[in-house]
């Protein structure tokens, strides 16, 4: 959560309290509190927009400034037993969503002494084709994202967490895309196409490979503290299997799985994954070979021996 959202969290949550613990709660601290959390709700809906999470806090502060403005100053009397009540749902629930469904996710901080750059690779394996799409033409993709190490006087833009946002499909690996409707906020640690660091003439690498079914970014702060230590991370997405994925033309693409009727184990289709895995693994070492021989840029500085 960023200083805003904290604000208006343990604001909220302040002024049921105060009602809560002192009913006849008509002092000096809770209309001053009031407002500041007021003013902290406008700012946080003003500055990174609507927070799903925060319904419950927004239905609290709304509850709380009815009875501050409409309801006390003319009967002066305390809240009933519903009134506080309802408070004290909405309270818990309030601590429930924005600490469990967290709208921005904090990533761990790398550790090493280098900053971070990353980029991205959307290459197309024009010999093989695509084996689980119904387009005879379609041919084999492969993201690779490079984490590594950078200059501390290097400037560049964050690189985003997840690839999309803001063009997400309905629902991504059986999760809601809405989840992840402030995801642009998360900070990677990475400064995207920022040159490779140039205190060394090559760097060891380290190819990645995620668990089954995955994306490299769940693997964001684990690569990224590996870059700042003086490695360059090469992570991969295999399109079709990652939960999603963005292909060389932008489209974004979700599994698809093939299961036959006489694999009842799925030991073929995982056979076929591992397969289809390895030749993505295959290709990535030839292209890096191919273009560290055409001298790319940064990955003619890549010890690929190493």
């Amino acid at each position: 959560m960023n200083t805003i959202d904290l604000l208006l969290l343990l604001g909220t949550l302040a002024l049921a309290s105060t009602i809560l613990i002192k009913p006849q709660s008509g002092d000096r601290i809770f209309l001053p509190l009031l407002a500041m959390v007021l003013v902290s709700a406008m700012a946080q809906i003003f500055l990174s927009g609507f927070y799903w999470q925060f319904i419950p806090a927004y239905l609290l502060l709304l509850l709380l400034a009815g009875w501050a403005f409409l309801i006390y100053p003319k009967s002066k009397k305390i809240p009933n037993k519903p009134f506080r009540f309802s408070l004290l749902v909405l309270g818990l629930a309030t601590l429930l969503s924005c600490s469990v469904l967290i709208p921005v996710p904090s990533l761990t901080e790398p550790q090493g002494s280098f900053q971070v750059g990353t980029k991205i690779y959307r290459w197309i394996d024009f010999i093989r084709a695509e084996q689980l799409t119904a387009d005879p033409d379609d041919k084999r993709n492969v993201v690779v994202q490079a984490w590594y190490p950078i200059d501390q006087d290097s400037k560049g833009n964050h690189s985003l967490y997840l690839d999309g946002l803001g063009n997400l499909p309905g629902k991504i690996g059986g999760v809601p895309s809405f989840l992840f409707d402030h995801f642009d906020q998360i900070d990677t640690y990475g400064k995207l196409d920022v040159p490779i660091s140039k205190t060394k003439e090559k760097w060891p690498v380290i190819l990645f490979l995620n668990g089954n079914g995955t994306s490299r970014s769940f693997y964001t702060s684990l690569v990224a503290g590996l870059a700042s230590f003086g490695y360059v991370v090469l992570t991969i997405d295999h399109p079709y299997e990652a939960v999603m994925t963005q292909l060389a033309n932008g489209e974004l693409v979700t599994p698809i799985e093939v299961y036959l009727k006489d694999d009842p184990d799925l030991l073929k289709f995982m056979e076929n994954r591992l397969d289809t895995r390895v030749a993505d693994i295959q290709f990535v070492l030839t292209q890096m070979d191919s273009l560290n021989q055409s001298e790319e840029e940064f990955i003619s500085k890549l010890d690929l021996t190493r």
